[in-house]
């Protein structure tokens, strides 16, 4: 993918903590609700991925390109292009590993469901910055911390993915028709 569909560029510097969560009583949105598809590209030198993330609030929908070059397991810098979604072709992407997720968010903690990944259906906890916040959920959603797999390279999500296939596309499609 050349950077020609590159509409604007964001550089971004991340530390976060993540959590597998044993038990979680959600039960209503969160301040912001996606569902996200994500396609990693092996032919660059950082962990790249190609996201469509679609708002559920906005019902709208973003397809950008997020190379992160990790300083630590807790520390990344990344380059967000934000894309023209017209010149991607979405069947380039078969065979290619990716995962599809839910996300919720709520001030800077990002609840992730994985609907197509390994494992799948587990949820993941992300904490960018103050990890003070997390007595906040496990109050108010009854959340029960599992381990704390920051350092777990298997649950980075470029190692979770699944092989993107046919099944994956029709569904992808039907998605994406809903948020035009």
């Amino acid at each position: 993918m050349d950077n020609s569909n590159i509409i604007r560029t964001v550089n971004v510097n991340e530390i976060e903590r993540k959590y597998l969560i044993e038990s979680i009583n959600k039960g209503s949105a969160w301040e912001r609700e996606f569902i996200i598809f994500q396609w990693f590209l092996n032919e660059f030198e950082n962990e790249t991925k190609i996201k469509v993330i679609f708002d559920l609030h906005s019902l709208s929908q973003k397809w950008v390109r997020v190379s992160k070059n990790r300083k630590s397991d807790e520390e990344a810098e990344k380059v967000v292009d934000y894309l023209d979604s017209t010149t991607i072709e979405c069947r380039s992407f078969l065979g290619r590993p990716f995962v599809c997720k839910r996300r919720s968010i709520i001030k800077d903690m990002h609840l992730d469901y994985f609907i197509e990944a390994n494992p799948r259906e587990i949820y993941m906890l992300e904490v960018e910055g103050d990890q003070s916040d997390v007595s906040l959920l496990q109050d108010q959603f009854l959340l029960k911390l599992g381990d704390d797999v920051t350092s777990d390279i298997s649950y980075r999500n470029i190692n979770m993915g699944v092989n993107f296939q046919e099944d994956h596309l029709s569904k992808f499609l039907f998605l994406q028709k809903m948020f035009r």
